[in-house]
Order: C-alpha cells, then structure tokens, then sequence
C-alpha cells in the first residue's frame, strides 16, 4: 500500500515467528506514516482517481478491517456486533461507492431486508452478507 506513494513500511519480525508481534510492527509503521502530515498526504492516480495515502487507509483499509472482523465473527461462531460508530461510518463510504463497490467480485449482490431491519444489517444486506 504505502510502496504505491515511494514509501516503505519499517522492518519488524515474519509472520510466520510471531504473527501477534508482526500485526503490531505493521500496524505502528503505519500509524508513524499516518501521522506525519508530509507523509499522509502524498497523492497517486487510485482506482477512483486522484487521492493520498492517509484518505485510501481511511476509506479502504480501515472499512475492510470492519467488514472483515464481521466476516471472521460470522465464519467462527463469535459475537459480530459492531460499534455504531462503525456502522455509520462504513454505511457513508460504501453508499458512496454505490454500485461501483460490486466491481471484480469486490462485494456480492445486495440482498433485500426488511425496512424495519437495523442499521448494521441494512450495511451487511448492501454488501451482499448475510447478518
């Protein structure tokens, strides 16, 4: 993601020694990247056009983290409840994407929900999941 700007993420220790440590040295890399204004805001032509780095880790990365921690949930019998706060604002990015979000299988068709349904599962019925 961030080679896309010139940039590189620090080094930190394999995957496959100690995933939990790995997770954190990428995570706090990115986080310094994120952070530095200078860094943040680089710009390169994206999928949808001209955009920076911090924008794409925001509207990309950070709604991926939230529809996937659902995906896991679901797939292994734990709790999915999501933060309204999630909610919402994956709610905004994906209606912004409208019908766009379905391109190369990116997301399946929307599946139809009662109108009474909350708002969590009108997000997932959008997306084409199953809550």
């Amino acid at each position: 993601m961030v080679k896309v700007v010139g940039l590189e993420l620090a080094p930190g220790p394999s995957v496959d020694d100690d995933p939990s440590a790995a997770w954190a040295a990428v995570r706090d890399s990115m986080q310094a990247i994120l952070d530095d204004p200078a860094k943040s805001t680089l710009e390169y032509d994206g999928h949808f056009g001209r955009t920076n780095l911090g924008a794409t880790v925001e509207g990309f990365l950070c709604f991926d983290l939230v529809i996937h921690g659902w995906d896991l949930a679901a797939a292994t019998g734990t709790d999915t409840t999501m933060r309204n706060t999630d909610v919402e604002w994956v709610s905004e990015i994906a209606a912004g994407l409208g019908e766009s979000i379905r391109m190369s299988g990116v997301c399946g068709p929307e599946i139809q929900v009662p109108d009474n349904a909350d708002k969590a599962t009108k997000l997932l019925a959008f997306l084409g999941r199953k809550a």
